[in-house]
């Protein structure tokens, strides 16, 4: 991510997580870095691509979240609430 907007603490953040596949033979997946169980998940399941979706939360920030405040602006009109 060398054109970005995003603080280098953070990106190095993101780069360093380890984030875990759930399911018969769990797994772990890093950004930036090939998985062979990601791509055997692939082959055995009939895929060619995938997206893994983390929480939406741009530029790391904290938020305080509560019952009547979105997390994020504009939410409520994306997930029907």
């Amino acid at each position: 991510m060398p054109d970005t907007a995003i603080a280098a603490d953070k990106v190095a953040a993101y780069r360093s997580t380890q984030y875990r596949i759930d399911g018969p033979e769990p797994f772990t997946l890093s950004i930036g870095a090939k998985s062979d169980a990601l791509l055997q998940l692939y082959r055995k399941t009939g895929q060619a691509c995938g997206v893994f979706i983390t929480a939406f939360n741009p530029f790391g920030r904290p938020r305080l979240l509560t019952p009547t405040r979105p997390p994020i602006p504009g939410w409520a009109s994306v997930s029907g609430q």
